[in-house]
């Protein structure tokens, strides 16, 4: 008897559903760069994973304490949220607990602050044990104040979907005694890993190290494939990858083995608790050599996403560094004015495409020159 042929099972890969949003744009009157700071928004719902179906820039005095945006602008969200069948809204700001309850009281679908969609954007993107165990200690740090009226508001909401992620979706019920037993031991984790991660770069004192940084989307991972000739992953997307990734230079500085890491990237208005949640991923930039600041050359927005940098270096005690300011994308550069004015404020410069290899052996060079003069001072 022959055998009954059996049908090929075909994988279908099933797109998730998109939640549809509306993004809200508050800023104080006087904000120079509001437009640009809403399309920057804007991509990190993207990055989200959401359906702007709809969009609002609200410009305010002062932040106003029931609402944050006054009790007329949010009545008129109402009205667009019913409207429009929205199932969250998004506000680039930070609110108070107190203030997402009273939101979410009057407009009856889920809120979320830009801390909040910073955090769904990690715990999507989140994949080593390490990125993993920050996600979830900045979740339970965020969420913790605002258990008493977050846990009984979730069930008139869609299930899951944009602020729900992650290992922090696991502790919706518990009280705040279990989570900050959880924050307790995550931070002793963390702290772990912050000493492993010292332990490690003593062993490498043998090494050149340079670590990457800059802001998210500046091509700092393109910049790392192009030099090393890796295959990191690379995605045009804010916060893609959260990971820091370590590849060797196929050359050796001055008889040493260079070791080249990228970061996670920086954004504007990064919340402080998330700087405080990711210091071990940064530590790299710690322990380096030489830091390479990577800068989208051809953003409107260059010099706040250099000083962005700048404030979280600052604040995760990267001082006394050499930094080597490498503004990337050359190729795609227009405004030739507009950018020469910015970059004749540094002296420590390198000017290259990670796209057409332009400038990559330029900026080789002046790694080489730094490994040199390292040497030459360490053997004083």
């Amino acid at each position: 008897m022959g055998r009954s042929k059996r049908k090929a099972s075909t994988l279908v890969e099933i797109e998730e559903p998109k939640e549809r949003v509306l993004a809200v744009g508050v800023y104080t009157y006087g904000d120079e760069n509001m437009q640009e700071n809403f399309e920057e928004f804007k991509q990190l719902c993207e990055a989200a994973n959401l359906d702007v179906v709809c969009e609002h820039l609200q410009k305010i005095q002062k932040p106003k304490g029931q609402y944050f945006i006054g009790p007329g602008r949010a009545e008129a969200l109402s009205h667009i949220t019913m409207e429009q069948d929205i199932d969250a809204v998004l506000l680039d700001c930070q609110l108070s607990p107190r203030q997402e309850f009273n939101l979410q009281e009057l407009l009856g679908v889920k809120i979320l602050d830009r801390t909040a969609l910073i955090l769904d954007i990690f715990a999507r993107n989140a994949r080593s044990k390490q990125a993993k165990i920050q996600v979830e200690l900045a979740q339970l740090q965020y969420t913790k104040t605002r258990l008493k009226r977050m846990w009984t508001h979730l069930d008139r909401y869609k299930g899951g979907g944009v602020g729900s992620r992650g290992p922090g979706e696991l502790q919706l019920e518990t009280d705040k005694r279990l989570i900050g037993a959880r924050i307790k031991h995550l931070e002793g984790v963390a702290k772990s890993i912050l000493s492993q991660t010292g332990e490690q770069s003593k062993l490498r004192q043998d090494e050149f190290k340079v670590s990457l940084v800059g802001y998210t989307n500046a091509g700092k991972s393109s910049l790392l494939n192009t030099i090393t000739g890796s295959d990191v992953f690379v995605k045009n997307q804010l916060f893609a990858t959260l990971d820091t990734r370590t590849r060797k230079l196929g050359q050796k500085l001055v008889g040493k083995e260079v070791l080249i890491s990228d970061t996670v990237g920086f954004i504007r208005r990064l919340p402080h608790s998330l700087v405080q949640s990711f210091h071990a991923t940064l530590e790299e930039a710690i322990h380096a050599d030489v830091l390479l600041h990577v800068v989208d050359a051809t953003t409107n927005n260059l010099q706040i996403q250099i000083d962005s940098v700048d404030t979280v270096l600052s604040e995760i005690g990267v001082t006394n560094k050499t930094i080597i300011m490498v503004f990337n994308k050359m190729d795609m550069v227009e405004d030739h004015d507009s950018f020469r004015a910015i970059v004749s404020k540094y002296d420590n410069i390198a000017l290259v495409s990670a796209k057409t290899g332009l400038g990559i052996d330029a900026l080789l060079h002046r790694l080489q020159d730094e490994a040199l003069k390292q040497v030459r001072e360490n053997a004083r």
